[in-house]
């Protein structure tokens, strides 16, 4: 072969090199996305952030043993309902849209529910459906935005909301009250702590080919970082560890002014409800006065007690809210088992097997298993002559 020839041979090999590291650069420029840490991580949450809430749980996640799943607003609904908010109701159908916090977002909605399938005595038959519009952490103010924002696209015939818990509680670790409750919230963060080496993707640029192993090899480590992650996730403000007390004492200004946001956001859910001819309920917080998770009663506990059952007061005594139907569950639901409250859940739950031996709620305010199905007979018991009496919004 002659110099001539190798030197053609040489300008080809490169002009093909190049050719192929150019096309590489435009798979890179408009065909290969670097994987994002961030959604990663975030595919391992059951909350996700949102525009308006600080979070909302994760669409197609399953909760209750695969009871109830995360619809596209968040909601827990039956797998059945999953397209629920687009689905025009069918003749009969009756929606109740539940509010609340984490106390709601708990199975007794579906409970409830089952059991007005089971116990109808209207003289049509109708279809009952729930939608839990809850997240743990959710205070009032969420509850009227997820009401104006996606809640009404369910045409709920009745709203059944859950309060005051949380108002309060966060009250008490941050007492400098701001009505748009930023107070308490911050921006959505992800939190990662499992101690791994966070992969960092740092660009090489030219030659393209290059570029493709380096992300490439990004990608791999990225891979295996999400598999070791240890996600913790934090949505609001990081509380004073427990079972210290807070600093907070007392009926200060910043309690006034919670309270007064508290009674407007129940109101502005009746009003808005009922201007759409939609039945508002407020159900008002049972608390058992246990100990959080410790043996004694403490302060911050006592604390919680005593301002929720005051503003309590405050709700039931409000002008703003007079003729609002509230059905107050501290004076309903029992603090322990009696023949009475086990009669009630036997006979409710016919094919359920209850143990009476284990405590009503696992902390002050959240209820372990049979006093769930109690509360949803309760709560069956308060709202089913409404429902009956009513009829379905169309």
């Amino acid at each position: 072969m002659t110099k001539r020839h190798v030197i053609l041979s040489g300008i080809t090999l490169g002009l093909t090199l190049l050719a192929i590291d150019g096309l590489i650069g435009v798979y890179l420029r408009y065909f290969y996305v670097v994987p994002d840490i961030r959604e990663g991580l975030k595919e391992k949450m059951q909350i996700i952030e949102h525009p308006y809430k600080s979070y909302m749980n994760k669409p197609g996640e399953k909760f209750y043993d695969g009871i109830a799943m995360a619809n596209e607003y968040g909601h827990l609904v039956l797998p059945q309902d999953q397209g629920i908010s687009r689905i025009k109701k069918k003749s009969g159908e009756y929606r109740i849209l539940f509010l609340g916090g984490s106390t709601t977002f708990q199975p007794w909605p579906f409970y409830t529910v089952e059991l007005l399938n089971k116990r109808s005595t209207t003289p049509e038959r109708r279809e009952y459906k729930a939608i839990s519009a809850s997240a743990g952490g959710y205070t009032s103010q969420e509850n009227v935005i997820d009401l104006v924002i996606s809640g009404f696209s369910y045409e709920p015939d009745m709203v059944v909301a859950y309060l005051p818990i949380n108002d309060i509680f966060w009250l008490s670790f941050y007492p400098d009250f701001k009505r748009d409750y930023s107070h308490m919230r911050i921006p959505y963060r992800i939190k990662e702590g499992s101690g791994e080496t966070k992969p960092v993707y740092e660009p090489v640029g030219y030659p393209f080919i290059l570029e493709l192993v380096n992300r490439y090899k990004y990608k791999n480590a990225l891979n295996g970082y999400l598999k070791k992650a240890d996600l913790s996730y934090l949505t609001m403000k990081q509380p004073i560890p427990w079972p210290e007390p807070p600093t907070y004492r007392g009926y200060d200004i910043g309690y006034a002014q919670a309270v007064d946001a508290l009674i407007d956001n129940i109101f502005n859910m009746k009003t808005l409800c009922e201007a759409r001819h939609i039945k508002f309920i407020l159900i008002t917080q049972k608390l058992f006065r246990y100990p959080h998770g410790y043996e004694s009663r403490n302060p911050f506990a006592e604390l919680i007690d005593e301002l929720t059952f005051d503003a309590i007061g405050k709700i039931r005594s409000s002008k703003r809210l007079e003729g609002t139907t509230i059905v107050e569950m501290q004076n309903k639901m029992p603090n322990e088992w009696g023949k009475e409250s086990i009669r009630v859940a036997e006979e409710y739950f016919p094919d359920s097997k209850f143990d009476y031996t284990e405590r009503m709620g696992y902390d002050d305010m959240h209820f372990n298993n049979a006093a769930l199905h109690l509360f949803a007979a309760l709560v069956y018991q308060n709202i089913s002559g409404d429902i009956e009496n009513r009829p379905t919004v169309n």
